[in-house]
């Protein structure tokens, strides 16, 4: 695999052996590592279907981003 940066974006590509046949139904995941804020994070599940992303506090202070902090919130989450 291949990490090419370019400005703010990067641009990862697969050669041939990494590479394997998609499903038919077109809704494979992609499951990544990386490195965000000098965090190495094992797993990123990468799904275009329905998601939302959950981060726990607990974890937001660790990364250290500082910034606005984030809102609690009372309210549930039914759909999307």
């Amino acid at each position: 695999m291949d990490v090419e940066s370019t400005n703010n974006t990067r641009l990862i590509q697969f050669d041939q052996e990494e590479r394997r046949r998609p499903s038919t139904q077109g809704n494979d995941a992609l499951v990544i590592g990386a490195l965000l804020a000098n965090f190495k994070i094992e797993r990123v599940f990468i799904y275009s279907g329905n998601s939302v992303d959950i981060l726990f506090g607990k974890a937001y202070d660790q990364m250290q981003l500082g910034g606005t902090p984030l809102e609690a919130v009372d309210t549930s989450l039914y759909g999307f």
